[in-house]
């Protein structure tokens, strides 16, 4: 069955207050999660996604319609992309960082079906190996 996709940008960092806790960011939609590990914290932004995206569907709105993250998370997206490493050539003892994933925004054209939201293979994943920041002073 034939339908529509979009490829959203994920960030998922160590949050900066929290030990133990990664928070994944969506930002094309500019939504937040966590969680205790990077998988986990990759789940959770899915679900939140596929919430969001489906209620705005179902309210006649276009999700791509609301504001995206600021600006400085792009930039250090776009940093981790051009330095960062593939996660499949990441050496087992390394400490990945911060990551950069893609979930893609499935939906058909079937009217009663809802959206789903599937995390693209690891090839398409970056890992920084170096701490980052972000803000004005984004190198640590």
């Amino acid at each position: 069955m034939e339908g529509k996709f979009c490829n959203l940008a994920v960030l998922v960092t160590p949050a900066e207050d929290l030990p133990g806790v990664w928070v994944s960011h969506c930002l094309p939609l500019d939504l937040i999660s966590q969680g205790e590990s990077i998988e986990q914290a990759v789940e959770a932004i899915a679900e939140v996604i596929l919430m969001v995206v489906d209620d705005d569907l179902k309210n006649n709105q276009d999700p791509l319609a609301r504001d995206s993250a600021p600006r400085e998370y792009w930039e250090m997206l776009e940093q981790i992309r051009m330095h960062g490493v593939p996660v499949e050539d990441v050496p087992a003892d390394a400490t990945i960082r911060a990551l950069v994933t893609y979930m893609r925004v499935e939906r058909t054209l079937h009217p009663v079906l809802d959206p789903e939201v599937v995390q693209l293979p690891q090839m398409w994943q970056v890992a920084s190996l170096e701490s980052l920041r972000c803000g004005p002073n984004q190198h640590a």
